[in-house]
């Protein structure tokens, strides 16, 4: 790796990034395959790798380089849990996790803080993208969550062939106020970048408030950017908690919308309104229950121009399965 042509890629401003914080990235080739970039002392991912045994590491590690395409050697003093850097915007956050952690502590709510300048990495663009539904790698993350309380993103392939005694100590644990902030079950909400590529710091860390800030509003931001793309694009309204809900009311708007941004905020807005609107309404026992089919209910995907307000299908008392969950499965 060490010998790698230097390439110089991206320009500084593409990725927000300052001239004098810009290093090129010395790229890995395809048919190569080594450590000699990563440090083996500190770094996760080689300790993850090491639990499974060396042949099967090499055969994930493979696996892992080519789902990414082009993946370059990481800096000595900018480490990754990823045993490579996928391009200029990892830098980017992994810059931007060691400024936060030089800041001062954050102020937090109930263990989550809703400052979003301790959000690492750009910010989502809040509905632009169409992120699907009951997608597969957002699923096997929410189910490992909730049958063995870790938080493990679905670009760790290797996990699968950890032993289950070694992976306490390899994979973060799901922090004691996870749970109120938790979404319905087939939300196409991922783990936020942060824990791929510094979920580290998660396991022991002397700077717990500044960890759990990051996780938070980076979580907070990704729960944001679905629910709207959500309503935007599919006209599903995903049943939120109320103390979920409570947390992105209290976002910075201003931070986390752009300028122009005006309609996308008020529907953003509504749709939490329309939230409570439906928790008036609806059986308190079919709000609990916020996995399958009932963690979403269909609404229009604009305001009515009349009221000014959201309007669910049903007027919000009864929660619609959509077809492609009500039609049968052949045998």
């Amino acid at each position: 790796m060490a010998d790698s042509p230097p390439i110089r890629g991206a320009s500084p401003a593409e990725v927000g990034m300052e001239e004098e914080d810009y290093l090129p990235l010395s790229p890995i080739e395809a048919e190569r395959y080594g450590w000699d970039g990563c440090p083996r002392g500190d770094n996760l991912s080689y300790a993850r790798f090491q639990a499974v045994g060396v042949m099967t590491m090499v055969s994930i590690w493979r696996t892992i380089r080519f789902q990414y395409g082009a993946v370059y050697a990481l800096w000595p003093d900018l480490p990754s849990d990823l045993p490579f850097y996928r391009g200029e915007g990892d830098v980017r956050l992994l810059r931007d996790v060691e400024r936060i952690l030089k800041e001062p502590p954050p102020e937090v709510t109930d263990g989550v803080c809703t400052d979003l300048r301790f959000h690492p990495g750009p910010l989502p663009l809040m509905g632009e993208d169409d992120v699907g539904y009951y997608t597969r790698n957002s699923l096997s993350e929410w189910r490992i969550r909730e049958a063995v309380n870790l938080m493990v993103a679905a670009e760790l392939r290797e996990y699968h062939q950890v032993p289950p005694r070694a992976r306490a100590g390899l994979y973060p644990a799901v922090p004691s106020w996870w749970p109120s902030v938790e979404v319905p079950r087939g939300m196409p909400c991922r783990l936020p970048p942060f824990v791929v590529l510094r979920g580290s710091l998660l396991l022991a860390s002397p700077r717990g408030a500044h960890v759990n800030a990051m996780l938070a509003t980076s979580w907070l931001a990704e729960v944001a950017d679905v629910f709207l793309s959500s309503v935007l694009k599919h006209g599903h309204l995903w049943l939120l908690s109320e103390a979920l809900v409570t947390h992105l009311g209290a976002l910075d708007s201003a931070t986390l919308f752009k300028e122009g941004d005006c309609e996308e905020l008020n529907l953003f807005e509504e749709a939490l309104c329309l939230l409570g609107r439906i928790r008036d309404r609806v059986p308190a026992e079919r709000l609990l229950d916020q996995g399958g089919r009932r963690g979403l209910v269909l609404v229009d995907k604009a305001v009515c121009q009349v009221t000014g307000r959201l309007v669910a299908v049903g007027g919000g008392q009864q929660h619609v399965e959509p077809p492609y969950l009500s039609t049968p499965t052949p045998r």
